[in-house]
């Protein structure tokens, strides 16, 4: 039987502690449970007439954070090893950076899902993997996304080990 560590969070085991009360970011976030390795770096294309700018961080946990900044749209990426799917939207749920796409209620998608309201949409695509060993099929990427004039997107997704939490927003 194998032997499972974490904090226990709603039903969620989560690998890092959870996010003290009030956290709203993950930049917050991974500053709570981890310490920077290094300086965070922090980019601009010279060629880029809009002032483009990313800024990646690593943790001594070993998660990232990248951040992309324009004139008319941002992205964020963070990087959350040995947390699997569930994981991630637990913890997106906790902190809740990515409000209107994932509520504290939000439940695990389950099947591909298209939302009219009056102002906008919202679709979920999943994207699902034979396990070799079982033979069920496993979510391995959830894609969400939001147009209320301006367009969001969430994706999650696995990565050798890693989920990996991709936002991004613009007109």
């Amino acid at each position: 039987m194998a032997k499972n560590s974490g904090y226990i969070v709603s039903v969620y085991t989560l690998p890092f502690p959870p996010p003290k009360a009030g956290t709203t970011s993950f930049e917050s976030y991974l500053k709570q449970v981890s310490t920077v390795a290094g300086l965070s770096k922090t980019g601009k294309n010279p060629a880029d007439e809009y002032e483009t700018s990313i800024t990646k961080t690593l943790f001594a946990n070993g998660a990232e954070l990248w951040q992309m900044q324009a004139v008319d749209d941002m992205a964020t990426t963070v990087v959350l090893p040995d947390f699997s799917l569930q994981q991630a939207i637990q913890l997106i749920r906790l902190i809740g950076e990515f409000g209107p796409i994932i509520k504290a209620d939000t439940k695990f998608p389950a099947t591909d899902d298209d939302k009219q309201s009056a102002v906008g949409t919202t679709s979920v695509r999943l994207s699902s993997k034979k396990d070799d060993n079982t033979g069920k099929l496993t979510v391995d990427k959830i894609r969400i996304e939001r147009t209320e004039g301006a367009v969001e997107t969430l994706e999650i997704f696995m990565l050798n080990g890693n989920a990996i939490i991709s936002y991004a927003a613009g007109v």
